[in-house]
C-alpha cells in the first residue's frame, strides 16, 4: 500500500552532537575490557563533563572490536573531548586567493566552511598587504588582518564578521601574530615624529592590552613566538641614522639588532632585553624547551651561531659557535637536538648538536640539500635536494638525531617535497615529560639491567636448545649404528 512505501522514506533526523565514536581503540579479552573503559574515561572523557553513557561492543567471545561509543550532557562536552582526545586543530576553514585582472575584484579572497564546502565570506585583496593576508588563531576561533597604517581588523567565526562590529582604530599599525597556544594577539606600531614604536600585546575577545613596550630608533620588528607559547621573542632592527630619499622613503644606516623577550606565563608579563652588535639572519625557539639560537654576522666576514637559555631571572648565553656556513636552525619537536645547516647555496653542511651539553655528535654533508625535515617524534630527520629549487640529483638522505647516516633514497627524479606522516602528541604531561629527562641515568640504569637480564635469558635458552638438539642428534645417529652393525651380515651376503 501507499501508506507503507511512504513510511519507509527516509525522514531527516537532528544530529547527535554530543555524542562520539572513538575508533582505533586496543582490542583486548574480557578479563581486560573493565581496566580499558576506566582508563579511556579518566584519561580522556569525565574530565569534559558528565558521561551519560558508555558502550564498549565486544564479540561472541566477549572480546572487544576496537571502538566505543560515548554520550555527553551537552554538545559543548563532547567537543571539547573531541578536540582534546584528537590532539590536532580540527581543519574547519579553508582560504582561497584568486589574482583577478580587476584590481578591485571583491572575491580575490575566499573563506570557505570545509565539512560543508559553502563560502563564508569574500575579500578584496589590497595590493599593500603581506601575504598571509589573514592570520589565524590557535584554535580557529578568530582570524585577523592589518590594515597598514590604519587598524586591526579582528573577526570571529563562525559568523566570520568583525568583533564587536567594528574595527580595532591604530594609526601606524605594520604587523600582527597569534599566540599558538593562547587568544593573545600581538602587534607593532612604527614610530612617528611624536610617538615611539611601540610592541603590544591584547587578549581576545576583551581586546584588553596585558602588555605594551616601547621602543626607538626603530626600522623594523619580527616576532618569534615559542612553540608552546611560553615566550614571545621580538627581533627589532633599530638604526643609528636616518635618511629620506627624493620620494620621502627612509633609508636607514647602520642597523643593529635587539631582542625583546616577553616572559608569557609570569605575572604581569615582564621583559628582557638582548643586545647584538650583528646582523641576525636566522632565529628559532627550542620546542619543549627554554633555549633559543640566531645565526648572526655577514656571510663574507664569517658567520656565528650564538645560543642562549631562558632562566628563572635572566637569559644567559651559553655557547657560541664561530665560523659556520649556516642558513637554518632546525630543532628536533621535542627539544634538546638541534641541526644547523647550510641549505641551497651554502654547500649542505649539516652539524648535529645535543644542546643538553652542547656537544656536537656528527658532522654531515648532503651536497645541494634544499629542506630539511625532522619526523614527529624527534628521532630521525631528513634533508632533500628537491625539483623545484635543483633539476638533477634529487635525493633524500636520513639520518638519526645524532646525525647517523641511516639512508640514501638516490634518484628520486623530480622529487619535490619529502613530508612525514603526523602522530599524536604524546600523552605524558610537560611536568612528566621534565621528570623523566631529569631522572634519565636511573632509568637507563634500570632498562640497561632489563637488557642484560633479557641477553642472559635468551642466551641461556639458546644454549639449551643447542644441548637438547645435540642430544636428539646424538640418540638418532647411536640408533641409526646400531642397525647399521645389525646389517652386517646381510651386507656381506650380498656380496
Amino acid at each position: 500500500l501507499l501508506g507503507d512505501i511512504l513510511a519507509e522514506k527516509p525522514q531527516e533526523k537532528k544530529a547527535i552532537n554530543n555524542a562520539l565514536v572513538l575508533s582505533g581503540l586496543p582490542i583486548v579479552d574480557s578479563a581486560r575490557i573493565e581496566r580499558l573503559q576506566a582508563f579511556i574515561r579518566d584519561k580522556f572523557l569525565d574530565k569534559h563533563g558528565e558521561v551519560v553513557k558508555f558502550s564498549m561492543p565486544t564479540d561472541e567471545n566477549g572480546n572487544s572490536l576496537g571502538f566505543a561509543l560515548c554520550c555527553f550532557q551537552t554538545d559543548q562536552q563532547a567537543l571539547d573531548a573531541l578536540t582534546d582526545i584528537q590532539s590536532f586543530h580540527l581543519i574547519t576553514y579553508l582560504v582561497t586567493f584568486s589574482p583577478s585582472v580587476t584590481k578591485e575584484d571583491p572575491h580575490a579572497i575566499k573563506m570557505f566552511e570545509v565539512d560543508t564546502g559553502k563560502m563564508k565570506r569574500s575579500f578584496l585583496h589590497e595590493q599593500a598587504a603581506k601575504w598571509p593576508v589573514f592570520k589565524w588563531s590557535h584554535k580557529g576561533e578568530f582570524f585577523a588582518r592589518v590594515q597598514t597604517g590604519k587598524a586591526l581588523q579582528v573577526f570571529e567565526t563562525p559568523s566570520f564578521s568583525l568583533l564587536d562590529k567594528k574595527s580595532i582604530s591604530v594609526q601606524d599599525v605594520q604587523d600582527l601574530s597569534w599566540s599558538p597556544t593562547d587568544n593573545i594577539l600581538a602587534y607593532w606600531i612604527a614610530e612617528t615624529d611624536n610617538q615611539p614604536a611601540r610592541v603590544i600585546l591584547m587578549t581576545m575577545p576583551e581586546k584588553r592590552e596585558v602588555a605594551t613596550k616601547m621602543l626607538f630608533n626603530v626600522a623594523d620588528c619580527r616576532m618569534h613566538w615559542h612553540p608552546q607559547g611560553n615566550y614571545l621573542c621580538v627581533r627589532v632592527n633599530r638604526y643609528t641614522k636616518k635618511k629620506l630619499d627624493a620620494d620621502n622613503t627612509p633609508k636607514y644606516i647602520n642597523i643593529y639588532t635587539n631582542f625583546e623577550v616577553f616572559r608569557m606565563r609570569e605575572k604581569n608579563i615582564p621583559v628582557e632585553k638582548i643586545e647584538v652588535t650583528d646582523a641576525v639572519s636566522c632565529f628559532n625557539w627550542e620546542p619543549h624547551g627554554s633555549k633559543f639560537a640566531m645565526v648572526q654576522g655577514i656571510a663574507s666576514k664569517g658567520l656565528s651561531v650564538v645560543f642562549y637559555q631562558v632562566n628563572a631571572h635572566d637569559i644567559e648565553k651559553v655557547k657560541v659557535l664561530e665560523k659556520r656556513n649556516v642558513n637554518t636552525i632546525s630543532w628536533s619537536p621535542i627539544g634538546q637536538h638541534v641541526v644547523l645547516a647550510g641549505l641551497r647555496s651554502a654547500n649542505g653542511g649539516l652539524e648535529f648538536i645535543d644542546t643538553s651539553d652542547m656537544k656536537t655528535t656528527a658532522n654531515q654533508e648532503h651536497f645541494g640539500a634544499t629542506d630539511i625535515e625532522w619526523d614527529p617524534t624527534g628521532r630521525y630527520v631528513v634533508t632533500t635536494v628537491s625539483f623545484w629549487h635543483v633539476k638533477v640529483d634529487n635525493a633524500s638522505h636520513v639520518y638519526s638525531s645524532h646525525g647517523t647516516l641511516l639512508y640514501k633514497l638516490n634518484k628520486l627524479e623530480r622529487i619535490c617535497q619529502f613530508a612525514w606522516r603526523p602522530r599524536p602528541p604524546t600523552l605524558l604531561s610537560d611536568e612528566q615529560i621534565k621528570n623523566i629527562k631529569k631522572n634519565m641515568k636511573t632509568y637507563s640504569r634500570r632498562f640497561e639491567k632489563e637488557d642484560l637480564q633479557s641477553s642472559t635469558r635468551a642466551s641461556k635458552e639458546l644454549l639449551e636448545k643447542r644441548a637438547r638438539l645435540k642430544t636428539e642428534y646424538e640418540k638418532w645417529r647411536a640408533k641409526l649404528l646400531e642397525k647399521f652393525r645389525g646389517e652386517k651380515q646381510k651386507r656381506l651376503e650380498l656380496r
